[in-house]
């Protein structure tokens, strides 16, 4: 089976976290209840799937962490109403762009995880972290052990 980098980055970082006591789970999908909580950022949305999502069963921290192939972002806002801390993951990037990307996660107050030609994993830029609606604090935690749940099964 060949992998992605993307799923070698995710499976690299679960097994740091599972050795760290967190929680964690991959494609997480959540359903966007707009009675519960509406963003533009969701504008036409059905749902949004994070690349990895976890737990600190210490702090009850949620943290999602989506992961590309360099440090370009997108998208990650779409995410941020859903978890106390946002990461991208990717491998260590050097590109001309490097700079602009790490004041614009910065500015939104996502962090950065990158993986070296060691294959070590580095956290370049912390996450802020954010309180998020009750509600979607509680959807969210549901539905992460409930996956955790069933792929234990």
């Amino acid at each position: 089976m060949v992998l992605t980098i993307e799923q070698e980055l995710v499976e690299t970082l679960a097994r740091k976290w599972l050795s760290e006591g967190k929680l964690v789970t991959a494609e997480l999908t959540i359903p966007i209840i707009n009675q519960i909580y509406y963003d533009n950022y969701l504008e036409g949305r059905d749902y949004v799937r994070i690349d990895l999502a976890a737990l600190d069963k210490e702090t009850g921290e949620i943290i999602f962490v989506e992961a590309e192939n360099g440090l370009y972002l997108q998208h990650p806002q779409i995410y941020l109403p859903f978890c106390h801390s946002l990461y991208i993951l990717c491998p260590k990037d050097d590109s001309s762009f490097r700079e602009e990307q790490v004041n614009w996660s910065k500015s939104q107050g996502i962090g950065i995880i990158e993986k070296n030609e060691d294959g070590e994993l580095m956290e370049s830029l912390e996450a802020e972290f954010r309180k998020i609606n009750p509600a979607v604090e509680a959807f969210v935690k549901s539905r992460l052990l409930k996956k955790i749940e069933k792929e234990r099964k």
